[in-house]
């Protein structure tokens, strides 16, 4: 990946947390993200499902059309998505079809489990589809994992309703 010191991701990872943070104080979920090329932040944001009362208002959905209609073409090779979160798979393959050069995401579909109670009123719904099986094939590198310390935090403020 272009961006790929460790020092420069950490950075960017930690712009997405305050994103999340933020979207969290907005009254929607703890979800952050942002697009980085050339070593740039070039989109941010948190999610806005809530707010915007549209269940298809994923941050990382929302910067990839954003950046894309920035550059006036479909497609964003040279350009990373940063996200507290492992994508959904609407959002990992919006990556696919953009042709994203690369994700790196926190904390893990097998962590959103792990908040959700037993009862069946899931705090965090998922479909278990790995991002990493999504992209398979098409020349979208994946980091997981990355800072999954710090972005499983984000589970610790509850979701409000």
């Amino acid at each position: 990946m272009a961006q790929n010191s460790f020092k420069a991701q950490e950075r960017f990872m930690k712009i997405a947390i305050v994103e999340a943070k933020l979207a969290y104080l907005r009254g929607d979920y703890p979800i952050g993200a942002c697009i980085v090329k050339d070593g740039k932040v070039i989109a941010r944001g948190g999610n806005r499902v809530k707010t915007k009362g549209d269940s298809t208002k994923h941050i990382e959905l929302e910067l990839i059309q954003y950046v894309v209609g920035m550059h006036g073409t479909p497609y964003i090779k040279e350009c990373i998505l940063y996200s507290t979160h492992e994508p959904c798979p609407m959002c990992a393959g919006a990556s696919v079809w953009s042709k994203l050069g690369g994700i790196i995401f926190g904390n893990r579909i097998m962590d959103f489990k792990k908040f959700t109670d037993e009862s069946n009123r899931l705090k965090w719904r998922i479909i278990e589809v790995s991002t990493k099986e999504i992209v398979k094939g098409k020349g979208i590198k994946v980091i997981g994992g990355f800072m999954r310390k710090e972005c499983n935090k984000l589970f610790e403020l509850e979701p409000r309703t």
